[in-house]
């Protein structure tokens, strides 16, 4: 006789399509102390008790943990997005002969770097139509950005440890 056990069911997708991510992990961690009916304590609060590796859909699940309560922690970010920086509970309840252990949704954002571009003496006038070139760490240009009728320009894909820099 075994104590009962189930699976943490995860997807995550990007935050503005919704399609699936891949090329993330995150840790399960004991919430609390992890302990069996028996009082057998399984996990200690703040231990990892598995590591999800989320796959080309962005879908991944545990392997069968305990019954209790549990955090997921992002490990490995995809790249061009930012880290979930807040832990995200998940709790393993008994298994169940009809239902399947919900999926636990994570959203994604892509690393942005937005500008406003406004008049230096009357910062209320956007000026429409400034054009930078964003370098990056050895000098390749990496994108030409134009301001819009607001002033505003953004740029998305960024990379992971890289200095860029943006010239008028």
């Amino acid at each position: 006789v075994f104590p009962s056990r189930n699976v943490i069911r995860i997807q995550l997708s990007d935050a503005g399509t919704g399609n699936g991510l891949r090329g993330a992990s995150f840790n399960v961690v004991a919430a609390s102390d992890i302990v069996t009916k028996d009082g057998t304590t399984r996990l200690k609060q703040g231990e990892i008790a598995d590591t999800i590796v989320v796959g080309d859909n962005g879908y991944g699940e545990s392997q069968e943990l305990f019954i209790g309560k549990y955090l997921l922690r992002q490990d490995e970010v995809p790249e061009y997005y930012g880290a979930i920086l807040t832990d995200t509970p998940a709790e393993v309840d008994s298994k169940s002969n009809t239902a399947t252990p919900p999926v636990v949704d994570l959203k994604a954002q892509k690393t942005t770097m937005r500008m406003t571009v406004t008049d230096a003496l009357y910062e209320n006038i956007p000026i429409a139509g400034a054009v930078f070139e964003v370098t990056g760490g050895n000098g390749e240009l990496v994108s030409t950005l134009r301001t819009d009728d607001n002033g505003r320009a953004v740029l998305t894909d960024l990379k992971k440890g890289i200095t860029y820099q943006i010239h008028q």
